[in-house]
């Protein structure tokens, strides 16, 4: 068996799974020191409309309403993924968390990733202050976004960006492949690690 979905629960779940056929996938394994490590959209959100539903936190009426439609309407952009895969050396799906995805992803290739900057969701850091929530986790072990998270060529990067545009979608460069090991983020001069946290499964 290939795939996820392999998950537990004390309640009924209805569930679905799509089989497919490909010449050639994009796998988890081929980064490369030097590359770029890119995402295909922002983080935080889903994890917001989670805290707006269970737990009725406080937000503006527009925040409100693009958090939940995350929530309640997920649309993973294939067009976008399909556009980008010639250009991919490794990537996958974001569902987990951000910080699984980026750990799984340098694991398999064993390498390192040094990001510069975090994809955060606008008005997520406003929603977290307010309501006295971990930023941190909304952002990086929240998941559920569906965003794309791969790495590519530098000199692939621009084409790459130009697919995703014209495939309806955006793509975001957030750091770069090390050759040590780990996940860290560099901000102000200052590196520190991001740890591997998100969904489990069976866990």
């Amino acid at each position: 068996m290939v795939g996820g979905d392999t998950n537990e629960s004390k309640e009924l779940v209805i569930d679905c799974a799509m089989f497919g056929f490909a010449e050639e996938v994009v796998g988890r394994k081929g980064a490369s020191p030097g590359e770029l490590v890119a995402v295909t959209g922002t983080f935080g959100l889903p994890p917001a409309g989670l805290e707006i539903l269970e737990l009725r936190a406080r937000c503006s009426e527009g925040f409100r309403r693009r958090a939940v439609r995350s929530v309640l309407y997920p649309s993973p952009n294939l067009r976008v993924g399909l556009s980008l895969a010639p250009y991919l050396t490794s990537s996958m799906d974001s569902s987990d968390g951000l910080a699984r995805s980026l750990h799984t992803l340098c694991g398999m290739s064993r390498v390192g990733f040094e990001l510069d900057t975090a994809p955060v969701s606008g008005g997520v850091k406003r929603f977290a202050r307010e309501n006295g929530l971990d930023l941190e986790r909304l952002v990086w072990a929240g998941g559920e976004e569906y965003v794309m998270v791969g790495t590519l060529r530098r000199k692939d990067f621009a084409a790459a960006r130009r697919a995703a545009t014209r495939a309806g979608g955006d793509l975001l460069a957030i750091g770069k492949v090390t050759k040590g090991s780990g996940v860290v983020l560099s901000e102000r001069g200052r590196a520190r690690p991001i740890p591997d946290e998100g969904w489990t499964h069976l866990g």
